[in-house]
């Protein structure tokens, strides 16, 4: 294998790119890619034909850095059913578990409690509403 998988300017041993992230995000795997190196163990999965060895060094003047990341999903708020959008299915979700003011949410209902006051009512309804209306 080459000796020079890391160095993103071909020949030079040094690393012009880097890769910053977040705690928020975790990196599953990176690597520093020169098609004169297809056919080498290790490395990250890649899809199609491979490109021609001289590919890399022509592109650039150095080498580019690629990366897996996993990138956690947000919550949107007023989605009960997790399926990214807030719809009629979400409204059915709260519809079951509305008991009105003063009524203590059940432990199966707790993301209904949208205004997070300890029970599912109209103001739960209206905040969904709010959030229904929302792009």
């Amino acid at each position: 294998a080459p000796d020079h998988l890391d160095d993103t300017y071909p020949g030079s041993q040094r690393r012009l790119d880097y890769i910053w992230r977040s705690d928020m995000v975790t990196v599953v795997g990176a690597e520093v890619y020169d098609s004169a190196d297809e056919g080498y163990p290790g490395g990250l999965p890649k899809y199609g034909n491979p490109l021609p060895p001289g590919t890399s060094v022509l592109a650039s003047d150095h080498l580019m850095v690629f990366a897996d990341v996993l990138i956690p999903s947000v919550p949107v708020p007023g989605d009960l059913n997790d399926d990214g959008m807030v719809d009629l299915a979400d409204y059915a979700i709260l519809r079951n578990c509305l008991m009105g003011p003063q009524v203590p949410v059940a432990s199966s209902c707790t993301s209904s409690d949208l205004d997070q006051d300890a029970d599912v009512d109209l103001r739960d309804a209206g905040q969904l509403f709010t959030l229904f209306a929302s792009p």
